[in-house]
């Protein structure tokens, strides 16, 4: 079981051959029980309100604290659900591919303890929402890049499974990134980031776009846009609103940088998924 054997393959380089590719991903509020259902993909399940089960076809049944990952691998039927008379709140990615497959088959993710509980939700809460980011319009970059987001979310999964959701990240360039996604709606500069270790400026874009593809203003932007993107479907927030609750000074600032990114503004983005 060895995690440098999987995270040695480049999602980018192998992304558009079907190795890693995702299917769809939501969020959503889940008040039923889905009954004995079996998947053609995997998925990943973040349960981060609510109480419930899980249960395999074998038998074997295990208990939903919020927080927790639920890994419904490819094939395998399965039963779960909030508690009777109650909901509640999860986000969730179908994916597939041949790198995937390995994250099973090697071990990194056992098909037989599909239940993950977590200590600390924030990251995987910014890892779903950067990934909900990534436009799948079609074109290959952008099938790169949202395979990159997934092998990330993945790779952070088989941590956990490995090694506990309590220990400290293996090193401090993932400890900054890390800083980077907590305090992606505040104001920060990469110097203030760098101030208390002996890493230049330089090394630490570098080393970022080696873990997420993304210079760090990109992922902070990035971040913030897929945030953008939730309130506009999920609430009735004005434009100026969203773009001050996610730290940006400026409106204007933030729609042009939206509309670049989305290819439409925030208007007709929420016109066209806010659900009614």
């Amino acid at each position: 079981m060895n995690l440098d054997r999987i995270s040695n393959f480049s999602p980018v380089a192998v992304g558009a051959h079907s190795a890693l590719s995702i299917h769809a991903s939501g969020k959503q509020t889940v008040s039923s029980i889905i009954q004995n259902r079996t998947l053609d993909e995997h998925c990943i399940v973040f349960v981060e309100r609510g109480s419930g089960f899980f249960q395999l076809k074998n038998g074997a049944k295990f208990v939903i604290s919020e927080p927790s990952l639920i890994f419904l691998v490819a094939g395998s039927e399965h039963t779960y659900g909030p508690d009777n008379q109650t909901e509640w709140q999860e986000r969730w990615v179908l994916f597939h591919g041949v790198l995937a497959d390995a994250f099973f088959e090697n071990g990194l993710l056992a098909v037989n303890r599909q239940v993950l509980s977590i200590k600390k939700t924030g990251e995987f809460r910014l890892l779903f929402a950067e990934l909900h980011a990534r436009p799948r319009d079609g074109e290959i970059i952008s099938t790169m890049k949202a395979a990159l987001s997934l092998h990330e979310l993945l790779v952070c999964c088989a941590d956990l499974e490995q090694k506990g959701s309590t220990q400290e990240p293996a090193c401090p360039y993932e400890s900054i990134v890390n800083d980077i996604r907590q305090n992606a709606y505040n104001t920060f500069s990469i110097e203030t980031l760098v101030k208390d270790t002996d890493m230049a400026v330089s090394t630490l874009r570098r080393k970022c776009i080696e873990l997420t593809g993304m210079s760090p203003k990109n992922l902070q932007n990035a971040l913030r846009i897929g945030r953008a993107k939730e309130l506009l479907i999920e609430t009735d927030m004005s434009i100026a609103e969203i773009a001050y609750s996610i730290g940006f000074a400026d409106p204007y600032y933030f729609s042009r940088l939206f509309s670049n990114r989305s290819h439409c503004s925030p208007t007709e983005f929420r016109r066209k998924y806010q659900r009614s």
